[in-house]
């Protein structure tokens, strides 16, 4: 997580966090390889890192958020777009 900002950081690091704040998830994650390369004592902490925020997620998390938005479809909402099917109507 990143450290909280707060207005006694000095400008530059501000417009600096900024700068990366803006990056897209691609362009993040060009710069984490860019950075590990540049500093490789640095690869055995970004993986516990990394680590930490896979395992946040588990199988039944991700099954109840599935079920949750599957739960959320109108089946009656494509019923008019599916056309006849095989052995169907």
């Amino acid at each position: 997580m990143p450290p909280a900002r707060s207005s006694t950081q000095p400008r530059a690091k501000r417009e600096q966090c900024a700068l990366v704040d803006a990056l897209d998830a691609a362009e993040l994650k060009r710069l984490l390889v860019a950075l590990l390369d540049a500093h490789p004592e640095l690869v055995a902490e970004a993986a516990v890192l990394a680590d930490g925020q896979l395992g946040a997620v588990t199988v039944k998390g991700v099954a109840e958020e599935v079920a949750f938005a599957l739960g959320l479809l109108e089946v009656e909402s494509i019923w008019e777009r599916s056309g006849s099917q095989p052995g169907g109507a």
